[in-house]
Order: structure tokens, then C-alpha cells, then sequence
């Protein structure tokens, strides 16, 4: 063997021997086993787990084995806990809320170890993603709501229908249109604007905007229904029935 060989030799044997202190070291700092212990067995097991038979002799493996069992069954614990919250939520509605929010507050507050027991993370995951869309959709209601609302005042205010309500009907009308298919479903006052335009029409007038064009001292009036009128008027204007 040749003296670099020989060096390398005693350097693997300075690294070995440098684990398995590391290993004893850590094995006497478990003491009692609680969760907050989790990386230090964790660090101990895979030290542990590269030893030769022999080399794993050299340590206190008993009291080892000891402590990862007991970190084994606190992480099922805590995960099944965990699993029994998710199992709590059920059928996902508006109300599961509180549910989802507290069965991920407890899954994020594991530790790396117990969120591997953890076997229904999918149905937390999928009641997340289904809540979610249920508050958007909400939403969107909600919103429709409001706007068909804004649209109702508008059909209200019309009042009694005279030659004058033309540009509140014209108003309410293009407010209607406006609206998205969803919020047209809430309008309770279609049949009363529909009435309004009925009945304004039957005045023998629309509801769109009647241009007075002055000439001179005359002034013709066009209305939307093709009918013309002159009359005499004093100066320009124009008037929106």
C-alpha cells in the first residue's frame, strides 16, 4: 500500500470514527421524545442506517430505536388528528368554510415527519379548490343581484307614463340591455318597463330622442316615428321626450 493510499485509509477511518461520535452525540441529546426531536432522530437514523454491523455496535442503538418508535407513533397521532378534521368536513358548501381553514391550519402545523401519515390530503385539497370556486360563483351572484337591482329603480322611477317619460324609459331600457344574461334573471321589473314602452308608444310616440331643426322662424320637428311637423319656434332647441 502506498503512503497515499495509506493516508487515504486512515483519513476514511478519522471520518468514520468523526460519524459515529456525531451519532453517540446526538443519540444522548433524544432524552425524553417529544415531535420537537423529529430532525434529530431523523439525522441519527440515516448516520445509523450507513453503519456496518459492527460499526453500529459501538453505539447505544437500543435507546435509538427506542426514541424512533416513539417519534414514529407521536407523528401518527398527530397526523391521524389531522385526517379525523378532514373527514370532518363532508359535503363542501359555503358554510365548510371554517372547516377548511382550520383542517389546513392544523396539516400546515406538522411537522415534514408527521404530514407523511397524512392519507386524505387530497380531499382537503380538493374542498379547497371546490371552495373556492362556490365564493367566486357566489360573487358573481352577488354581483348580478346588485346590478339588476340598479336596473329595478330605474323601471320604478318611470312612474306614470306621459309624453315626458321618454327618456326614462330609453334609460331603464339601455340599462337592461347593459346587463350580463346572469343579472337579467333578477330583474323583477321587466313587465312594468315593457308596459312603459308599450304604453308610451301608444301616445304615438318612442322613447328616442326628438331633434327640433330651426330654419329661420320655422321649426321642423322629426320625430323618431317618421311623422314632421312644422311649428314656430323663437330660437333653436332640442327637446328629449
Amino acid at each position: 500500500m502506498t503512503n497515499v493510499q495509506k493516508a487515504l485509509v486512515q483519513n476514511l477511518d478519522k471520518l468514520r470514527t468523526a460519524e459515529i461520535d456525531l451519532l453517540r452525540i446526538k443519540i444522548e441529546s433524544i432524552g425524553e421524545v417529544t415531535l420537537e426531536d423529529e430532525a434529530v432522530i431523523h439525522e441519527a437514523m440515516e448516520i445509523y442506517n450507513e453503519l456496518t454491523m459492527d460499526e453500529r455496535g459501538q453505539v447505544d442503538h437500543i435507546t435509538l430505536m427506542a426514541a424512533n418508535r416513539s417519534l414514529t407513533a407521536m407523528q401518527k397521532a398527530a397526523a391521524s388528528a389531522v385526517e379525523a378534521l378532514i373527514f370532518s368536513i363532508g359535503d363542501v358548501s359555503l358554510k365548510s368554510a371554517d372547516g377548511i381553514n382550520s383542517s389546513r391550519k392544523a396539516y400546515d402545523a406538522l411537522t415534514p415527519g408527521s404530514k407523511i401519515y397524512v392519507k386524505n390530503l387530497q380531499m382537503l385539497e380538493d374542498a379547497e379548490v371546490l371552495l373556492d370556486k362556490m365564493i367566486k360563483e357566489q360573487a358573481e351572484k352577488d354581483k348580478a343581484k346588485e346590478d339588476a337591482e340598479k336596473v329595478d329603480k330605474l323601471i320604478k322611477q318611470i312612474g306614470t307614463v306621459n309624453h315626458d317619460s321618454g327618456s326614462a324609459i330609453r334609460e331603464a331600457r339601455e340599462a337592461y340591455e347593459d346587463l350580463s344574461d346572469e343579472a337579467k334573471k333578477y330583474v323583477e321589473r321587466l313587465d312594468d318597463l315593457e308596459d312603459a314602452e308599450e304604453e308610451f308608444e301608444n301616445l304615438g310616440l318612442r322613447p328616442e330622442t326628438v331633434t327640433v331643426i330651426v330654419i329661420a322662424a320655422v321649426a321642423v320637428v322629426v320625430l323618431a316615428a317618421g311623422a314632421v311637423v312644422t311649428i314656430f319656434v323663437l330660437k333653436k332647441r332640442k327637446k328629449t321626450a
